[in-house]
């Protein structure tokens, strides 16, 4: 991959991390997701899991 696009990859994880953290917290603080969060919690950390896994393929692609 070469470092241009690497880089403008690395960038678009970074800022899906950053949408998760930001949707995460505010489904965690509404009343309307009250008791069913840990479902919610599941899949986000799932996401998080699956897009450390891309960062590290881009980051050690030769």
């Amino acid at each position: 991959m070469r470092d241009d696009n690497k880089s403008e990859t690395l960038h678009s994880i970074d800022k899906l991390k950053t949408f998760i953290d930001q949707v995460d917290n505010k489904i965690e603080m509404s009343p309307v997701t009250n008791g069913s969060y840990n479902e919610y919690e599941r899949l986000f950390n799932a996401i998080r899991l699956e897009l450390d896994n891309v960062e590290n393929n881009v980051r050690y692609s030769g």
